[in-house]
């Protein structure tokens, strides 16, 4: 698992015993966060965050930018309960979002720029890791649920995908 907080940890000259004291974190369990043998949960991610002043985003190796959250890993277990159906517009799209997300191969990512202040990406950054689940799901959901109206549905019938579909479902 690959983190920075070995890095951070490092740049603030600290031991890791005085850290731990100071976020109320057991030594064994930030000793193995900076070993990268563990992956903080949520609040050990937030207390580090606050604590040496970057993202949560940068605490857990997902972004490279100590205080510029830009990309947001989605939950792969999210995509393995979901139903893509077969009728789901750019459902081969869907599916090797959900394959290369599985393999750790790809974030999703939400870019935000310097228009935002830091505190605004933060809190956004956080928002979207507590709702990624659920975000994921209805996306799911509403490709699912287009209709040949949409304009998704509109542009999707333009796609090569779609021709192959449909020749298939003719020749049957």
């Amino acid at each position: 698992m690959t983190n920075n907080i070995a890095k951070l940890i490092e740049e603030s000259g600290k031991k890791i015993k005085v850290i731990s004291e100071a976020l109320d974190i057991s030594y064994p369990t930030l000793s193995s966060y900076n070993q990268g043998i563990r992956k903080p949960k949520r609040d050990n991610a937030q207390k580090l965050a606050d604590y040496f002043g970057v993202s949560v985003a940068y605490i857990l190796g997902i972004d490279d930018e100590k205080h510029a959250p830009s990309n947001l890993k989605i939950v792969a277990d999210s995509f393995k309960t979901s139903d893509i159906t077969s009728v789901t517009p750019f459902k081969t799209d869907m599916d090797n979002l959900r394959k290369s997300i599985e393999l750790g191969e790809i974030h999703l990512s939400m870019p935000l720029n310097e228009a935002f202040s830091d505190d605004f990406r933060r809190i956004l950054s956080n928002y979207l890791l507590d709702y990624e689940t659920t975000l994921l799901k209805d996306f799911i959901k509403y490709m699912n649920n287009q209709n040949q109206k949409s304009t998704i549905w509109k542009s999707w019938i333009q796609t090569e995908e779609y021709q192959i579909r449909r020749a298939d479902r003719d020749k049957k």
